[in-house]
Order: structure tokens, then C-alpha cells, then sequence
């Protein structure tokens, strides 16, 4: 059963989380925002948790409220294939609830994570009585999808392997990356199997690019953290 939230724990919850400046619901009005947070289920996964599949029928959305979640698509051989990187304050599914539609992607965490879980009913219901927050959400949520996708390599791009991985850790350290003395530090833990999937070759070729990028010093491996020596100008042949 859903939580009863009123209005001062709604904004006391929005004000303490970390994803508020983020948020699909930081512009909604205080009394409608009181209404949605009075549905919603806080749920904790741990560190590669299946959150839903892709296909699975849309009973509700997610929101990131701390740690990362990896996007993926199955290929027919069972091979999870990254399609994006979600963080704080970002919405899993919130289409595929308005429109009716099973979910598009599977959705699995990388850390332990804090996700807020909106039943999809309750939620339609609040927006059949709201119908302008709808077109509102709508356009956010794709903001949103377009950020996480960003940097993913679509079958018909045809570059080298060393490349397809550079512009994959360029695209996550836009998304998630912090600047530091040294560079920019991915605060997402991705595996270099997360990174074999997300270019599309083997795990072992993805450590020889990795270990030959490192070697250039266009990058640098610290405690399992990847740091980005330098960005976009940089070359890459293989």
C-alpha cells in the first residue's frame, strides 16, 4: 500500500534529495507534487539488481533517486547490449506508462541504488486530472532518454573499435563525470564487460584498447575508476 505523504514531508523529501535540481517534478506545483509523492514506493537494490526487462508489461515507472542504472537490450542470444546510463533524477519507463506500451529497455542497477517507484494507474489517474503536466512530463522524459543514449553507437556506424570506446567514455563522462586534477573521473563503476557490450566486441580485445589507451596516456585506471586524460581532440586508429 502506498505511503501517505503530506504536504510538509513532500517538500521536506524533494529539499533532501540529491536528484532535486534534476528532477521530471522540480517545476510542479507544490500541491500537485504533494499528490504524486502520496503514491509513490521508495525501493533500495542492490549492486546489479534486474530492475524489469525489456518487454515487460509497463505496470509502473522508476526514478533514480541515488546511484546508477545500466539500459540495455537483449539480443536474441540472451547478450545484454548497453543502450544508455541513467543517474539521480532521471525516469525509467514513464513513457511506455503513458502510453500503454510495455518497457523499451531493461533497466539493471550498477550500484546500490535508491529508486522512488510510481504505480502506473495511480499515476494515469493524477494525470487525466492534470492533462497539461502530461505534455510537460512527455517533453522532459525525452530530454532525458536522448541524455542517456547519448555516445551509444547505432548498428549502421561502422568505426574502429579503439574510437567506438573513446566516444563511449567521452559520452559517460558527459553524463556522469567529475573534473579533477588529473582529468575527468567517471563516477559510474562500469566493468570493462559493461564496456565490451556497450561497443560491441569481447571482453578481452576491450581490455587490450583499454590497456593501449592507457598507455597513451588518453586515459587512467585508479582503484577500478576510469579517468579521461584528455577529451575529443584526441586520435585513436584502431
Amino acid at each position: 500500500m502506498a505511503q501517505t505523504v503530506d504536504r510538509e514531508d513532500s517538500l521536506r523529501r524533494c529539499s533532501n534529495c540529491t536528484a532535486q535540481h534534476q528532477c521530471l517534478f522540480v517545476s510542479v506545483p507544490a500541491n500537485l507534487r504533494c499528490e504524486i509523492q502520496s503514491i509513490i514506493e521508495l525501493r533500495y537494490y542492490s549492486r546489479r539488481y534486474t530492475i524489469f526487462r525489456d518487454g515487460h508489461e509497463a505496470a509502473g515507472f522508476y526514478m533514480v533517486r541515488s546511484g546508477w542504472v545500466k539500459l540495455f537490450r537483449e539480443t536474441r542470444d540472451g547478450r545484454r547490449v548497453v543502450s544508455g546510463i541513467a543517474g539521480p533524477g532521471t525516469a525509467l519507463g514513464l513513457l511506455a506508462v503513458i502510453s500503454g506500451a510495455s518497457y523499451r529497455f531493461g533497466a539493471e542497477t550498477l550500484e546500490d541504488s535508491e529508486l522512488e517507484y510510481v504505480p502506473g494507474d495511480l499515476f494515469l489517474g493524477i494525470l487525466s486530472r492534470n492533462p497539461l503536466l502530461a505534455i510537460d512530463l512527455l517533453r522532459a522524459v525525452g530530454e532525458q532518454s536522448q541524455r542517456s543514449e547519448d555516445g551509444h553507437d547505432t548498428p549502421g556506424e561502422k568505426l574502429p573499435s579503439a574510437q567506438r570506446l573513446l566516444k563511449s567514455l567521452e559520452a559517460l563522462a558527459d553524463t556522469c563525470g567529475k573534473v579533477g586534477q588529473d582529468g575527468i573521473r567517471l563516477q559510474v563503476p562500469m566493468t570493462v564487460q559493461d564496456l565490451a557490450d556497450r561497443i560491441g566486441c569481447s571482453r578481452q580485445w576491450t581490455t587490450k584498447l583499454l590497456n593501449a589507451l592507457e598507455a597513451r596516456h588518453v586515459l587512467s585506471r585508479q582503484q577500478g575508476w576510469i579517468v579521461l586524460m584528455r577529451r575529443k581532440s584526441t586520435k585513436v586508429d584502431r
